[in-house]
């Protein structure tokens, strides 16, 4: 049987073609079957379009005897017509009384099972809910009392396509909510894809029109676990990769942990079992905001304490800033506020590299100036004077000409700039400054900006060359040797070597 919509297409196409075809000639076309359900009384001239009734039950059991008509009557739908004249043949009473459990149950056998169910597509709008023995491609088992009262109510549902109106009637019905949506968990594989108002605990909300498609495609993924071949078919559809992950954001209470294949600017990429263990039990870091109560979850999760600090290299542009409960060796603790705003606003500085850059940025946030450097107390004995950093030097604080050797101390001493410039660092500064300044030197320093006579030269320091240097502090490769007939193996040393080479010689003719 053709859909509503259908016939009054029908309709309307053959009385626009009547109205055509009366003004060209006094022939009437149109459908002359008195029985059809589109009889043209005037028509002298069928056209074939005539469309005739056919056996409508009710949704309901027990609503209401089957009709015959033209359309369904609401609360009817329209079922195999084979099977629905072999019916009506054989009892009467469907459709002079009632449509009872005994017609329905005739129905059922001829359609070839005994509880063929209503089932909707997964895909809102492919089409129209249907009655069958088993789950059609693309479709989900609907629940019975909600589909009827659906039904009831709205032919289109079940004679045209499930829309959007049908499952909202439908949410409302079994979920008590209009919007319903399709939830996955946030930890693959530990469990299916669901259908509610709300995500449950340890779900997320993701993009429902690919949802719907993989779902259609892939019945597993909602009817047993939502596995890696879910998410990946999942992520590919709405975010363009196979592989994403999940990302927070570097200020905190502001947004949201997102889900994507790279991280978003604003946003840093942690510890996946970390933060998937936190959003698996506090959905508000991902729905609402990731806030302090999720930061400090993740911080005893990652790092074993809380609150972190993020920590930038003391040599600019030799490693990208890490967090943690201290700063390791050859890191300095920041002003955080000004480290998560370049970090917010520059994704290199924390993905790549914390370069010229980062630090310029950092500096004019935090100092004011871009002409920043490290500074140390003028007395290393005065206690809890660690070295700092800024524009210019505090009192009781002078600047180091060489910066070079600074910063290798301070990169390898921790204990300089978090706690006291003491005379250990002030020694190490002392010793790095001075050194041979001679670049040829064997010992040359090239970070050394005072000599201290300690310079030994290159020679030749094997005491059998003929040019043998005593006072060459490392060997250049110059090495020269005198000639010895005697000396056949050419060691420098006439000795019993020589004397077994000349015996195993002994008798041979020359050349």
């Amino acid at each position: 049987m053709k859909s509503t919509l259908y016939r009054r297409l029908v309709g309307l196409v053959a009385t626009a073609m009547l109205t055509f075809l009366g003004t060209a000639a006094t022939a009437q076309v149109g459908c002359t079957n008195s029985n059809a359900c589109n009889y043209n009384p005037a028509a002298t001239v069928d056209n074939g379009s005539c469309t005739y009734t056919g056996y409508f039950i009710p949704v309901q059991l027990n609503a209401g005897p089957a009709v015959l008509a033209c359309d369904a009557p609401t609360g009817y739908w329209f079922p195999n017509q084979i099977c629905m004249n072999q019916i009506i043949a054989n009892d009467p009473f469907c459709l002079n009384n009632n449509w009872d459990l005994t017609c329905q149950n005739a129905l059922n056998a001829c359609i070839g099972c005994a509880a063929p169910a209503w089932s909707i597509p997964y895909q809102i709008g492919s089409g129209p809910a249907v009655f069958a023995c088993t789950l059609p491609a693309g479709y989900q088992l609907a629940d019975a009392a909600c589909i009827t009262s659906v039904m009831v109510n709205d032919n289109y549902c079940n004679d045209v396509s499930w829309d959007g109106p049908c499952q909202s009637a439908y949410n409302t019905c079994l979920y008590g909510c209009t919007d319903a949506s399709w939830h996955i968990p946030v930890d693959v594989s530990s469990g299916p894809a669901i259908y509610e108002c709300f995500p449950p605990a340890g779900y997320w909300t993701p993009n429902q029109i690919c949802m719907q498609q993989i779902i259609a495609n892939d019945p597993y993924c909602v009817n047993s676990f939502w596995d890696l071949t879910c998410q990946q078919a999942y992520n590919t559809c709405a975010l363009g990769c196979a592989t994403a992950s999940w990302h927070i954001p570097y200020a905190i209470g502001i947004s949201p942990a997102v889900y994507a294949c790279t991280a978003p600017q604003g946003y840093y990429t942690p510890d996946q079992e970390c933060v998937i263990s936190i959003i698996d039990s506090d959905s508000f870091c991902i729905v609402n905001t990731w806030d302090g109560t999720c930061n400090n979850a993740y911080n005893l999760c990652a790092f074993g304490c809380s609150p972190v600090s993020w920590y930038i290299p003391i040599e600019v542009g030799s490693a990208m800033p890490v967090q943690g409960c201290t700063a390791p060796v050859g890191y300095w603790e920041p002003d955080q506020d000004c480290v998560i705003s370049v970090l917010g606003s520059d994704g290199f500085c924390g993905s790549v590299s914390w370069d010229a850059f980062c630090q310029f940025n950092y500096d004019q946030c935090d100092f004011g100036c871009t002409d920043t450097q490290w500074f140390i107390p003028y007395d290393p004995t005065t206690p809890n004077q660690p070295a700092v950093f800024g524009c210019t030097p505090p009192s009781g604080y002078q600047v180091v000409s060489n910066q070079s050797c600074l910063l290798q101390i301070l990169s390898a001493d921790l204990y300089c700039t978090q706690t006291d410039w003491d005379t250990i660092c002030n020694n190490s500064l002392i010793n790095c400054s001075t050194g041979c300044t001679y670049a040829t030197a064997c010992n040359y320093n090239p970070i050394a900006t005072i000599d201290n006579q300690t310079c030994f030269f290159p020679g030749c320091t094997d005491p059998a060359a003929s040019n043998y240097d005593a006072d060459a502090g490392c060997d250049d490769g110059s090495c020269t040797f005198d000639s010895c007939a005697a000396d056949l193996n050419n060691d420098g040393i006439v000795g019993s070597g020589d004397l077994l080479d000349f015996l195993s010689a002994f008798g041979s003719a020359c050349p």
